[in-house]
């Protein structure tokens, strides 16, 4: 079984066929004089298409590069969850009443150290958190290779956020890289690919255009129709359609 392509083995791939492409197109002066102006015409516009491929593919390339990296986050995301427990396992083996000083002020660090993970550097009232080396989150922060004082605490190796704060970062990256990869993968299909697409496309088009599309009472989902009218229920639809309804369908979902 041939090994899956990464996705940089298939960029180096299909800007090698595009170059090629494009190297192999004569430049207009260079043109036969046995061609005709329509197939001049249509020559250049063959070339402008190549290069606006081109450049689309550049652009899907630099914009996949240019989101950043989702594993720093997630690789914090586990450890700060991983602090947060072994600081409220700590906590809860602190039994009230407290009545030894020492021990209600490991009770009080081990909630603030719980508070900054819920919460972020943000939670300090008396000025900005310059070093954590003193707490017990510093302590598990620093054990997990993190840098937990100076300018390197809020830096990409220190403490990266509140969970939230995180968690809402990591989505949205997600859905940033999700988008970009969907664009290159676009433009990284072959020349037979984009056919194979391209025929598949057209029988969906002709699929649906042999029904009735209408949303249903709720407003969000879709039924369909026989062009007579009639309601049609997916089990009576040929395969075609079927699929071309439920492409649709997701497409629609997408939106609402």
């Amino acid at each position: 079984m041939t090994p899956k392509q990464t996705t940089d083995e298939r960029i180096a791939v299909r800007r090698a066929h595009l170059t090629k492409q494009r190297a192999e197109r004569q430049d207009e002066q260079d043109l036969p004089r046995t061609m005709t102006m329509r197939q001049v015409r249509d020559y250049l516009a063959e070339t402008a298409r190549i290069d606006a491929e081109i450049a689309a593919f550049e652009t899907a390339v630099a914009t996949l590069a240019a989101v950043p990296p989702i594993e720093p986050d997630t690789r914090f995301l586990a450890d700060a969850i991983a602090c947060r427990a072994t600081c409220s396992a700590e906590r809860l083996a602190i039994k009230s009443p407290i009545r030894d000083r020492a021990l209600m002020e490991r009770a009080q660090g081990l909630e603030w150290s719980v508070r900054l993970i819920d919460y972020g550097l943000g939670i300090s009232s008396i000025g900005q958190i310059l070093t954590l080396a003193s707490t017990r989150v510093g302590e598990l922060l620093a054990a997990a290779g993190y840098t937990i004082d100076g300018p390197g605490l809020r830096g990409p190796n220190g403490f990266r956020g509140s969970l939230p704060e995180v968690e809402a970062r990591i989505k949205a990256l997600t859905k940033q890289r999700t988008a970009a990869q969907a664009a290159l993968d676009v433009l990284l299909r072959t020349d037979e690919e984009k056919a194979q697409q391209d025929a598949t496309d057209t029988a969906f088009r002709q699929a649906l255009a042999t029904m009735d599309l209408k949303l249903g009472i709720d407003g969000r989902s879709l039924d369909a129709f026989t062009k007579d009218g009639h309601p049609l229920p997916v089990a009576d639809m040929t395969e075609i359609q079927r699929k071309a309804f439920e492409r649709f369908e997701q497409a629609h979902a997408a939106t609402v």
